[in-house]
């Protein structure tokens, strides 16, 4: 009689996908830094703290995703094996 079990899952390689969402994250990051910073420069005197606050989150946001690039480009990023 044939065995009919299925073929053991084949490993994949999604570190190039995870790159690519990495860069997309960073760019997009930098696009709206960008805006944040135009908004604040061309802001009305009373809305820019309001402004200043937007350009502090996207610089913050930036960082984070320049941090998970890095991470991420370096091996130090968590994998399914390591989590608990």
């Amino acid at each position: 009689m044939p065995s009919w079990r299925a073929a053991p899952p084949r490993e994949t390689d999604s570190l190039p996908l995870s790159w690519g969402s990495a860069a997309l994250e960073v760019g997009g990051g930098l696009f709206f830094l960008c805006l944040a910073w135009k908004n604040q420069r061309s802001a009305p005197a009373e809305e820019r703290r309001a402004a200043g606050l937007e350009s502090a989150a996207s610089l913050l946001t930036l960082l984070a995703a320049l941090l998970r690039f890095l991470a991420l480009e370096s091996g130090t990023l968590p994998t399914d094996d390591t989590l608990p």
